[in-house]
């Protein structure tokens, strides 16, 4: 307990296992993250996620306005995950009002966070890699954007869809939704079927699309 950095590394262990009784952890958190700890600050906001869960009997709790504080507190020093979140709850909810601008704001914090230890790991390169394509589609969803910005989107996924070797299903639902509406390129509805009907096979949203779109005499 003398030594801090034992005592955070012991309570993100505690906090990761959430063993019953880890709510007795808060003060201790607390502690850590009033005195600007962007982990500490990280471990208050999934001490609130977690009591959503079942802690209705918890002798500590976090209030939701001090989860988001906490949330955007560390995000704000860097912190990967909390980087992460942010741009999660920015784009899907429920804890922050959706805001794609916002999203992407927070995932190009995330392509220039600095290492989280000592050294950039694996782990990290494999998130920052990844944020590009992210960032596209959370564009193409979204509101808000540039027409140029749209473009852009629109010619990172369709690179992305035709030259990866993972199925990507949600990247090629938004590319052939994009297609579809006209969102970033000319409207191809016709195209925009054959893609989809391309995935009915392995994807039920697909499948929900394409009945839409007969419906509506699309494509």
């Amino acid at each position: 307990p003398a030594q801090r950095r034992l005592q955070l590394q012991w309570l993100r262990v505690t906090v990761a296992m959430g063993e019953p009784g880890v709510d007795w952890t808060i003060p201790q958190i607390k502690l850590f993250a009033d005195g600007g700890s962007a982990e500490g600050q990280y471990l208050m906001y999934q001490m609130f996620l977690g009591q959503q869960f079942g802690a209705e009997n918890a002798s500590f709790r976090v209030s939701r306005a001090d989860a988001i504080r906490y949330l955007k507190a560390s995000g704000e020093q860097g912190h990967l995950g909390a980087l992460m979140d942010l741009a999660w709850q920015y784009r899907r909810g429920p804890l922050l009002r959706r805001d794609a601008v916002m999203s992407v704001k927070m995932a190009r914090r995330i392509e220039s966070a600095p290492p989280q230890g000592i050294s950039e790991t694996a782990y990290e390169r494999k998130i920052k890699a990844r944020t590009p394509l992210a960032m596209a589609l959370t564009t193409l969803e979204g509101k808000g954007f540039s027409q140029a910005e749209l473009r852009a989107a629109f010619r990172q996924v369709e690179a992305a869809v035709a030259n990866s070797k993972d199925r990507l299903d949600g990247a090629r639902l938004t590319h052939a939704n994009a297609l579809r509406r006209g969102i970033g390129t000319r409207k191809d509805p016709a195209r925009a079927r054959r893609l989809i009907e391309a995935m009915m096979a392995t994807d039920r949203t697909a499948s929900a699309i394409h009945a839409d779109m007969l419906a509506r005499g699309e494509g």
